[in-house]
C-alpha cells in the first residue's frame, strides 16, 4: 500500500481535496474527497432598532459566518444616559443568547445605544457592531387650544384641549396640568392620550361642550388677565407650556 502526504496551507473557510489513485498499469480509481474547514475568524453581526411603542424598542440582530462553523450565540449590550450626555459604560442585556430579537423598555428623556457581537461554534468571537444612538424625547403632547373666556352662555364654561402629535399613544397616568395657582389637575391612573388625537379638558363639569364628551374635568379658573399654564409628566418635567402671564 502506497502512502502519500502533502503539506498545504489552508485558506480560511472550506478547503476541499479530491483524491484519485493510479496503478502501474495506468488504471484510475474512482475519486474521493475530504473537506477541511479552517475557522479562526469570528463571525460578523448586524443590529437594527425600531421604536415599537411609546416606551418600547423592538431590536433585531443577525450574523454571517461565511464558510465557517456557524453562529452559535450572540452578546448584546446597551448604554443609557440623559439625552446629550455621553457615557462609556456598557451594560449587559443578553449574553450567549441564540435568539435574534427582543423588546427593550425605555424611558422618556433618555438616549440609548446598543452593540452586538456573534460567537461561532468553535468559540471565535466577532467584533462589536454598534447601533445608532436612539434619543427618546419627552412625550409630544401639546396644549393646543385654550378657551379662557368661557362661552356666551357662561363665562365659567372654560375648557382647553391637548393634542398628541406622536405616532403612538401615551400613558398619562400621574401627569398634571397646572397654572401654579388654583389649578393642579392630576391625570388618573390609566389615562391614555391616543396618537394624533385631541384630549378635551373642561372646567368643573362635562357640560361646557355639549356635543363632545370631556376626557378630564379640572377645577380652578383660567384668569382673564393671563397666566402661565404647564403640562408636566409624573416626574414634574415640563412637556408643554403656554406663558400668557403679565410681563
Amino acid at each position: 500500500m502506497a502512502v502519500w502526504n502533502i503539506e498545504k496551507n489552508l485558506d480560511e473557510g472550506e478547503n476541499i481535496f479530491v483524491f484519485t489513485a493510479q496503478d502501474v498499469a495506468g488504471n484510475m480509481s474512482a475519486s474521493s474527497s475530504i473537506k477541511i474547514v479552517k475557522d479562526t475568524i469570528g463571525p460578523a453581526a448586524e443590529i437594527s432598532i425600531v421604536r415599537k411603542a411609546a416606551k418600547e424598542l423592538d431590536i433585531k440582530w443577525h450574523g454571517s459566518d461565511n464558510n465557517g462553523s456557524g453562529i452559535a450565540d450572540y452578546d448584546i449590550d446597551y448604554q443609557t444616559s440623559d439625552i446629550g450626555v455621553a457615557t462609556s459604560f456598557w451594560n449587559n442585556w443578553k449574553t450567549s443568547t441564540a435568539s435574534t430579537t427582543g423588546a427593550f423598555a425605555i424611558e422618556f428623556g433618555k438616549q440609548y445605544n446598543f452593540r452586538v457581537r456573534a460567537i461561532d461554534a468553535l468559540g471565535n468571537i466577532g467584533d462589536w457592531t454598534r447601533s445608532s444612538i436612539q434619543e427618546i424625547a419627552l412625550p409630544g403632547v401639546v396644549i393646543n387650544e385654550i378657551a379662557w373666556a368661557g362661552t356666551k352662555a357662561n363665562a365659567n364654561d372654560e375648557w382647553l384641549e391637548l393634542y398628541n402629535a406622536a405616532d403612538y399613544d401615551f400613558d398619562a397616568s400621574g401627569w398634571f396640568f397646572t397654572d401654579g395657582n388654583d389649578i393642579k389637575t392630576i391625570f388618573a391612573t390609566g389615562t391614555i392620550i391616543k396618537s394624533k388625537q385631541y384630549f378635551l379638558m373642561e372646567r368643573t363639569n362635562d357640560q361646557t361642550i355639549s356635543d363632545i364628551a370631556a376626557d378630564l374635568i379640572f377645577t380652578g379658573s383660567l384668569h382673564n388677565s393671563g397666566e402661565k399654564l404647564q403640562l408636566k409628566d409624573v416626574q414634574s418635567r415640563v412637556l408643554d407650556e403656554v406663558d400668557a402671564s403679565k410681563k
